[in-house]
Formats: C-alpha cells, sequence, structure tokens
C-alpha cells in the first residue's frame, strides 16, 4: 500500500488508514506546519523531503506544499499539488462507500486529512469562480460530513448567492435551522427578498436585526469606514471579528455587499420597522 485507503472500523464507521511510512514523518510535517509563516522557504524544504520519502502516502504534505506555494503566489504548482492531492484522496473511496448515507467523520483524527483535502480543492475552485464545481465539491463534503466541523456550510452560502440560487439557500438555512450566524441569519433576509416574499423577509429581518443591530445599520450606510476604535486590532484574528461587534458588521457588509447593493428594498423595510 503506498496511498491512503478508507476502510470500515469495528464501529461500522469510515476511518482512513495511512502507510506505515508516513509515521517517521509526522514530527516533522508538524514542524513544516508551525514554518509556514515565519519561514516558508524551509517549510518547502521540508515538505519536499516529506514527499520524496512517503509519495502519495502523505496527502497532507502534498495539500500543504500546494497551499503554502499559493500563499507564494505560485499558483500553477500550487493548484496542480491541491488537485494530486484530491484525485488521491477520491481513490480512497471504496465502490461500496454510500455517499449521503455512509460517513467520513471530522472526529476520527485519521480522517482530517483526507476531509481537509476535499475542502482546500473546494476552495480553490470558489476561487477561480467555478462556482457550479466548487457548490458540488461542497455538497459532497456535508453529505459526508453532515456535522461540518470545518464550516463549509458558510461557503457554500456565498457560493449560491454568487450563482443567486435563494431556494437553495433556504434549503440550507433549513438544514442547518439552528445556526444563528450573522451569514445565516442575514442570507435569509437576502433570499427571501430575491424571491420577492417582502413580508417573511421584514419578519426574518426583525429577528436578524434583534440579534445583530449593527449589521442593520451597516447594510444601509452610504459610507463605510472600518471602525478602529472599537476593538484594537491586535486583538481581532484575521477574519475573525468579536461576536455582535460594529467590526463584525463591518466585515459582513465588506463579505457581501455585492449581494446586497442589488437590492434597494433593505432600507425600505428597515425604515418600516
Amino acid at each position: 500500500m503506498n496511498q491512503p485507503v478508507l476502510q470500515k472500523d469495528l464501529g461500522e464507521h469510515w476511518r482512513t488508514i495511512y502507510p506505515e511510512i508516513i509515521e517517521a514523518c509526522e514530527e516533522q510535517f508538524w514542524e513544516a506546519v508551525d514554518l509556514m509563516d515565519q519561514v516558508p522557504a524551509k517549510a518547502e524544504r521540508m515538505f519536499k523531503k516529506i514527499i520524496r520519502a512517503c509519495g502519495n502516502a502523505h496527502i497532507d504534505a502534498l495539500l500543504h506544499l500546494g497551499l503554502l506555494f499559493n500563499d507564494r503566489n505560485k499558483n500553477i504548482e500550487g493548484n496542480a499539488l491541491i488537485v494530486k492531492a484530491y484525485q488521491i484522496a477520491r481513490q480512497t473511496i471504496p465502490d461500496d462507500f454510500i455517499v449521503g448515507y455512509d460517513q467520513i467523520l471530522w472526529s476520527h483524527m485519521d480522517n482530517r486529512p483526507l476531509l481537509r483535502v476535499f475542502q482546500a480543492y473546494a476552495e480553490e475552485l470558489y476561487k477561480s469562480k467555478d462556482y457550479e464545481g466548487a457548490e458540488s465539491a461542497m455538497e459532497f463534503l456535508l453529505r459526508i460530513n453532515p456535522v461540518d466541523n470545518q464550516g463549509i456550510r458558510y461557503l457554500l452560502l456565498k457560493c449560491l448567492q454568487y450563482q443567486e440560487q435563494p431556494l437553495k439557500i433556504l434549503d440550507l438555512e433549513n438544514e442547518f435551522e439552528g445556526d444563528y450566524s450573522v451569514e445565516f441569519m442575514y442570507g435569509k433576509v437576502l433570499a427571501l427578498l430575491q424571491l420577492d416574499k417582502t413580508s417573511e423577509a421584514a419578519t426574518q429581518l426583525v429577528i436578524a436585526k434583534s440579534a445583530f443591530p449593527h449589521v442593520a445599520a451597516e447594510l444601509t450606510k452610504t459610507t463605510h469606514h472600518f471602525p478602529f476604535d472599537e476593538f484594537e486590532r491586535s486583538y481581532v484574528l484575521e477574519g475573525v471579528y468579536p461576536l455582535g461587534s460594529r467590526q463584525e458588521a463591518f466585515h459582513y457588509w465588506s463579505k457581501t455587499r455585492l449581494f446586497w447593493e442589488k437590492y434597494d428594498k433593505l432600507a425600505k423595510l428597515l425604515n418600516l420597522l
């Protein structure tokens, strides 16, 4: 065996099995991961050394070298490695695996490299604006890992928004009914507006505005500025802002402005509330 395989364990759960050769490289692999931001050239050399030793067995090394190349604007080399890792990952799935019934759970640590590869492949399709291909790849991930520890549903939501698929968005909202995030609560308002369901949109907007009032305010502003005075940047993780903050509201607007600017009904709804 020179690459991973997917097998059922005694509990009838699917688990990824790797060739023994990768065990000797795991410490070096995680050291390389830690070096990706600070010393990328050294991380690159370490990943290449692991790949030379393990070949197709270490899909996590293939993936991370691909991600490292993309971070350094070497997209041709990076995407080629991500696609290679994806092809190996797909080959692990046996013929008797039933997508939508059988699951590859994130809770099994050995499954995480496989799920990371599927996620990275979907994200690269999204970045290249192949929204149809990205949607298919994300739906596959949600079917094999429906708990969605990776947060694929949020990227799928944006993918559907770019494709102007409000019915699919509402289906996704129903699938994750307990998700009270900014993205889902206001995403539902937008989908209902797109379907001309103004009354339902107004009802959902009351709920969304109650939970995230700064977002409603941000969406109706004529000029937008990042609120530096609210929290110091040193306390804000990249892309993650304090829940319910004005900074979070600005970040949400900056990510979704293209969708909201097509619908002037939002401002009229807010004036009625």
